[in-house]
């Protein structure tokens, strides 16, 4: 299994038949052209003959094309050859200049600037332009009839420039064909490199399985002598011992080397050759021309290692090897990675334990250093307020700025410390029986001055049948709950319109209750519904308003917690988040 080589030669695919019907179409244009038009006087041989002729000698010359595809191997010159030979021939002995056949120049410069690079293109149409201007010359010399000179120069430069549109085009189809094979090539290759990823999934973290397979999948590469695997087993005197190896009899497993510090600032794949200074003399044997390095494993430093790649040749290399070895490494890394992982993995569960304890512990110091200062602040605020007694307009609206902007800081520290208690786990429900229109006539109470800014009202809608004697008992956490409630019913006053109002509907559905609040702000899109609840998402316009992006993620993580459900609900005129609780599980009410 090698990789595979862009054959730099090959132009389409079919250039071969695209070519031939170029050539069976000169003729037919030739022959028509000799239908409908009428035979000068100054001809040597009948036209129609030149023409049975010309059908006959290109017959052989299409089977041979049809079987033989010299078109598509760029072996050309001779069948070029022989068309200007034709087209010579024909227009010299049916009218010069005047002469029907004229078209086989033409089918002559399509060749030469399909199959042929620019540069020698160039060269077979200039010298066929001029081969075309003989011809027409040597008829004149023969029959007398006489053509001008500025004829003459004016189909000369109409012929370049046809040429030149042809090289164009032959140019073109070589570049797209090119990337196609390219394409065909990297797809092919990575096919390969999808086989050796499946093999090395098979290993179950067994590193000599992953060196073998590894050091097998370098056969794909040309002019390999050797390779093996070598990793570094003492940081302090830099020792690399090799763990895995192509020819044990040359570089055998245990084998040190020493001295290799360097390579730790190489980049991810380098080359050296026997001249360069910063290489070790060892890895060359007398065979050995280039050493390829392609760094392995970066996990720790005692795990750090290299693949090493002795080749015997500087032929070209081939395209996407760089590709194929570097793809090849990030694989055997990530291999090597989880297999690392997998061999530690009884160590990490302990240092996890400890690292949780450490955790619980940071966020509870962290949370007391930071809410300190702000209740600091706030005292201070509130006692400022008192000194001043009479204050002035403009003392009143910074004593607001900064005790809104305290309040809002105190809000995001305590985002922000309830984040951090939901991702790692520590976060512990209380949960029992609890009112939950008590909670929501707390909630509603709580924000009532923020209300009539706005000229807002909020409306409750209580299940069917329920008596104002009753209670709505459900089981949760309490705190938790309000927090939920709070939070949502806060967005629903901050987004809404001035004078709008704020719904809050509640009801039963089988052993859940369901609690909505609406409001008319406007709707989210679906876009934005999806990423509602994602950690630091905001949807709002107004970054003023939007928040630091962690209510509806707390929300969302608290209601999990409780084993409910929240989504946004659409609704005529607005929108609204819905989320449901367990029941009380021996009523979801009772009588006072």
């Amino acid at each position: 299994m090698k990789l595979i080589r862009i054959n730099k030669g090959s132009l389409l695919q079919d250039i071969d038949l695209y070519l031939l019907i170029v050539r069976w179409s000169a003729i037919l244009a030739s022959a028509i052209i000799y239908i409908i038009s009428k035979p000068g006087n100054k001809i040597l041989v009948p036209p129609f003959i030149i023409l049975l002729i010309l059908i006959s000698i290109n017959l052989p010359i299409s089977i041979f094309i049809w079987r033989k595809l010299p078109y598509k191997s760029g072996r050309i010159i001779w069948i070029l050859i022989l068309d200007i030979i034709q087209g010579s021939i024909s227009v010299f002995l049916t009218g010069g200049y005047d002469s029907l056949f004229f078209v086989m120049y033409l089918l002559a410069i399509a060749e030469a600037g399909i199959c042929l690079n620019w540069n020698l293109a160039a060269g077979w149409i200039i010298s066929i332009d001029g081969v075309q201007i003989l011809s027409t010359t040597l008829h004149w010399a023969a029959t007398g009839n006489t053509v001008s000179s500025y004829a003459l120069v004016g189909r000369f430069l109409r012929l370049i420039i046809v040429g030149l549109i042809v090289i164009m085009l032959g140019e073109l189809l070589r570049r797209e064909e090119i990337n196609r094979n390219k394409a065909i090539i990297s797809a092919a290759n990575l096919k390969t490199l999808n086989t050796i990823f499946t093999e090395f999934e098979s290993t179950d973290f067994n590193n000599s399985q992953i060196f073998e397979i590894l050091l097998k999948s370098l056969e794909c590469i040309e002019n390999v002598d050797y390779s093996f695997v070598i990793f570094r087993n003492d940081i302090l005197k830099d020792t690399w011992e090799i763990h895995a190896t192509s020819k044990p009899q040359l570089y055998p497993i245990g084998f040190k080397f020493y001295n290799l510090i360097n390579y730790k600032y190489e980049s991810f794949i380098f080359r050296k050759t026997r001249d360069d200074i910063n290489i070790n003399k060892t890895f060359f044997n007398p065979n050995i021309v280039e050493v390829i390095g392609i760094n392995l494993s970066d996990y720790n430093e005692k795990n750090k290692g290299l693949l090493i790649i002795g080749k015997n040749s500087l032929t070209e290399l081939i395209d996407d090897e760089d590709f194929f070895l570097k793809a090849l490494a990030l694989e055997a890394q990530l291999v090597l990675h989880n297999t690392y992982i997998f061999q530690e993995k009884q160590n990490q569960i302990k240092q996890l334990a400890e690292f949780k304890e450490m955790q619980t512990t940071f966020f509870s110091a962290a949370g007391h250093e930071i809410k300190t200062p702000l209740t600091i602040l706030k005292t201070l605020l509130s006692t400022l307020r008192i000194t001043i007694k009479e204050p002035t307009e403009v003392q009143n609206e910074i004593f607001n700025t900064l005790e809104s902007n305290v309040a809002r800081l105190d809000n995001l520290t305590t985002d922000i410390l309830e984040t951090a208690k939901l991702e790692t786990s520590e976060l512990v429900l209380n949960i029992k029986d609890i009112d939950l229109l008590k909670i929501i006539d707390k909630q509603i109470e709580a924000m009532l001055p923020i209300a009539e800014r706005k000229n807002q009202q909020i409306t409750v809608k209580l299940p069917e049948n329920f008596q104002n004697s009753n209670k709505l008992i459900i089981t949760g956490d309490s705190k938790r709950i309000s927090q939920i409630i709070s939070n949502l019913l806060s967005n629903a006053l901050k987004f809404s319109k001035q004078d709008s109002p704020i719904d809050i509907e509640i009801s039963l559905i089988k052993n859940f209750m369901q609690i909505c609040i609406f409001d008319n702000a406007p709707v989210l899109s679906e876009e934005e519904e999806k990423k509602i609840f994602d950690k630091y998402y905001t949807s709002s316009n107004d970054k003023a308003l939007s928040g630091f992006g962690l209510g509806l993620f707390i929300v969302k993580k608290l209601v999990d917690l409780h084993n409910g459900k929240i989504w946004v609900q659409k609704r005529s005129g607005g929108k609204g988040f819905c989320f449901n609780l367990p029941l009380k599980s021996e009523g979801y009410y009772e009588n006072t």
